[in-house]
Formats: structure tokens, C-alpha cells, sequence
């Protein structure tokens, strides 16, 4: 079987002015294929409000919303129902195998069984895993998979709603929203227990809306470097006074303190270590000087001798050092 999944959402926006070219790409989010027959199809790729030109910063309103239902955005995993063989493979758009164990431990039956009739029916079964272990922001308090979309192998149609309610049978339906709820949060009106909104059209097209308390925490609740990188920029107080506003994420600013303090040891200590290097090197010409350093970090031997030649000059080494180590560990944190 092969898989196609994008590396990069570039992509999208490098095709964009060839509609062809540009919906086929955007099928490429793990749908699989077995020699010329499509054994799976799972959401094709979809943007934020604002991302793309389908749906700038400020289209109207009403178009967001025009004839589709509003759906709540889960905070989890895609996972689709693949057939394989006899089997069920729950796969992510990368066919992670860790998913497909945590899920087979859950599933009591009826998760496979209701796939395998999904799939004979020509549609491929699409859910959300969340997770207390695989939790992102959304501190869920136990395990689910709850179908989120039914999308037929061959036609690309996304079975509408309302039928795939009555498909699923007792299977968890993604949950239906209001479009005030939506508005709301088109108005800047946050809720702290949901990430958004995905609005789903009849034609299949589709639009997420990530609340603004979600966006925010997102990025430093699932990234050390962002963390890392807003505290070479000196901008800490502004993550931790975001962390500390929601419920969600307040157990996060003990370690952005602890993160913020080994950042300081870090430069700290690297300080010390070029300028005690430079200063115990001082009566070694500058040939001599260069040759003793070969074995020295490449990344940090620049630092070296530009602090060395800042001692040549009778300038401030300790100032010079500090400002060029956090220089070079910020372009580490890009």
C-alpha cells in the first residue's frame, strides 16, 4: 500500500493559483492507496479562518457560516478506520503503530465492527482518539474515539451530518454547535474548555475556527522551544501571564520558571567559560591562539574570537560575551 501525506502546509500556498493542482494536493493527508483502489480516504486538508485566501482575516461573517453546520473541534488525533485484510488498522495520517495498540486496548468490539461495515459500504470511517496520555491542551479525563467524519473512498463526499448520526448507532458523534456559539468566537469571545469550531458545508468544504485562548496556549503548551525562544527574546512575562489566565495551562508556568532559570545558567556558565578561556590565553599571540582553540565547539569558536579581539581592544569582554552567546542561542531556537 502506499501512503501520501504532506511534509509541509507550504505546499498549499505554493499551488494555489493552479485549482487543480491545489485540490489534488490537499488529498494528500493519508490517503492510502492499494496498487489503483483507494482503501483510504480521511479528511482532505482544510484551513483556519484567516490562513488562506478561500477564507481571509476578514470574510464576512455569514460566509463562514452560509449553509453549513458547526461542529466542536476536539483537541486529539485523526484517526481513520482502514481495512486491511480481515483487520482494522487505525491509523493516523502518518500510520503512527502507537495509536493503533492504544486503541485496540479500548475498543470493545464495536469499533471494528462498526468500520469494517463503514468501509464494505464505501466510506471511510474518520475519528478523534483523545486522551488523558496524549493530551495536548484539553485535559481530557479518559479515553474516547469519537467519529468526527464519514467520507466515501471513491467520490471524496462527506456523509452529511445528520445521516451519519443515524449511521453511527451508539457509536460518540462529534458534538453539534450553534452558529451563535460560533459568532461568538468570530466576536472574540473565549470559552476555556473547548479548542473551536469546524464549520462543514454540504459540499464538503471546510473551516476551522480555533478559539483565542487555544491559539495562544497551543503554542508554548506543545513547544519547549517556543518557551525557550520567548525567553532569549525577553518576553516571558507576556507567555506566563498568558499560562496563568487559563485553568488549562497554569500548571505549565512552575516549568517555564524553571526553564527560564536554566536559561540563565545556561549563558551564565557560557560566559564564564569563553571568558576565562579568553583571558587565560592572553599572552598567546593571535596565531598561537587560534591554534590552541582548534578542538572548541565550531558553533561557539566565533564567540571566542571576537571576544578576544574585544580584550585586544581594552573593551568589556564579560558584556560582549553575554550578548553574543544569547545571540547564538537564539538563532539554535530559530
Amino acid at each position: 500500500m502506499d501512503l501520501y501525506c504532506y511534509a509541509g502546509t507550504h505546499a498549499f500556498f505554493n499551488l494555489a493559483d493552479d485549482p487543480e493542482l491545489f485540490a489534488a494536493a490537499r488529498e494528500a493527508r493519508g490517503i492510502v492507496f492499494a496498487g489503483e483502489e483507494i482503501v483510504s480516504r480521511p479528511y482532505h486538508k482544510f484551513f483556519n479562518a484567516g490562513e488562506h485566501a478561500e477564507y481571509p482575516v476578514h470574510v464576512p461573517e455569514e460566509h463562514i457560516i452560509r449553509d453549513g453546520v458547526v461542529l466542536e473541534k476536539l483537541d486529539g488525533s485523526m484517526i481513520a478506520g482502514v481495512q486491511v485484510g480481515n483487520s482494522i488498522f487505525w491509523g493516523t495520517k502518518m500510520w503512527a503503530d502507537e495509536f493503533h495498540h492504544e486503541i485496540s486496548q479500548f475498543d470493545d468490539g464495536k469499533y471494528e465492527e462498526f468500520a469494517k461495515q463503514a468501509n464494505r459500504d464505501g466510506y471511510t470511517p474518520i475519528f478523534e482518539w483523545v486522551s488523558p496520555k496524549r493530551k495536548i491542551v484539553i485535559p481530557y479525563e479518559k479515553e474516547n474515539l469519537i467519529l468526527t467524519g464519514m467520507r466515501h473512498k471513491e467520490t471524496g463526499a462527506y456523509l452529511p451530518y445528520e445521516d451519519m448520526v443515524s449511521y453511527a448507532g451508539d457509536i460518540p458523534v462529534v458534538q453539534q454547535c450553534s452558529k451563535d456559539d460560533l459568532m461568538e468566537a468570530l466576536n472574540g469571545t473565549d470559552r476555556e474548555d473547548m479548542e473551536g469550531y469546524v464549520v462543514r458545508h454540504p459540499d464538503g468544504e471546510m473551516l476551522k475556527v480555533k478559539l483565542d485562548w487555544y491559539v495562544a496556549v497551543h503554542e508554548y503548551a506543545s513547544s519547549r522551544k517556543a518557551i525557550l525562544k520567548a525567553i532569549h527574546d525577553d518576553k516571558i512575562d507576556d507567555v506566563i501571564s498568558i499560562l496563568n489566565r487559563y485553568e488549562a495551562t497554569r500548571s505549565l508556568v512552575a516549568e517555564v520558571e524553571a526553564l527560564t532559570k536554566d536559561f540563565g545558567k545556561f549563558v551564565q556558565s557560557k560566559v564564564d567559560e569563553i571568558v576565562g578561556m579568553v583571558e587565560d590565553r592572553k599572552h598567546m599571540s593571535r596565531k598561537e591562539f587560534a591554534l590552541d582553540i582548534q578542538g572548541y565547539d565550531k558553533y561557539w569558536k566565533p564567540v571566542l574570537f571576537q571576544v578576544r579581539t574585544e580584550q585586544e581592544n581594552g573593551g568589556n569582554l564579560v558584556l560582549l560575551a553575554d550578548k553574543l552567546v544569547r545571540e547564538r542561542a537564539g538563532k539554535i531556537l530559530g
